[in-house]
């Protein structure tokens, strides 16, 4: 009897631990994705800039100072709308290796970043 219980009890932890480890993923990516938008949006204000797509690069041609993350930060950048387009920059990042929990990908623009589950 003594046997179940801490096999019950250890189930709840460990489930506990897991959902968590997913949140702090989701945060970490989250604050990611917001950095990124940060920096294309800079690169799009002075009308001068064109976004690249290559993880560890600068975000920006030319270059602002601001570069993507590694691949185990940001999984992959997909430009939706370049910076001249009439409606702003839109941006589609996928979670990395080491910030992969329960998102699936951020759509960011010059006005925020919105975070799909699927």
């Amino acid at each position: 009897m003594v046997i179940a219980i801490i096999g019950i009890l250890s189930t709840v932890v460990l489930t506990s631990v897991a959902s968590q480890r997913n949140k702090a993923k989701d945060v970490s990516f989250q604050t990611t994705a917001k950095s990124v938008q940060n920096a294309a949006g800079i690169c799009c204000a002075g009308g001068l800039g064109t976004l690249r797509t290559i993880l560890g690069a600068d975000i920006c041609s030319p270059s602002s100072g601001s570069s993507y993350p590694s691949s185990a930060n940001i999984g992959s950048v997909g430009i939706v709308r370049g910076c001249g387009d009439a409606q702003g920059f839109s941006i589609k990042l996928t979670p990395g290796t080491s910030n992969s929990g329960t998102i699936d990908y951020a759509l960011c623009d010059r006005d925020d970043c919105e975070f799909v589950i699927e």
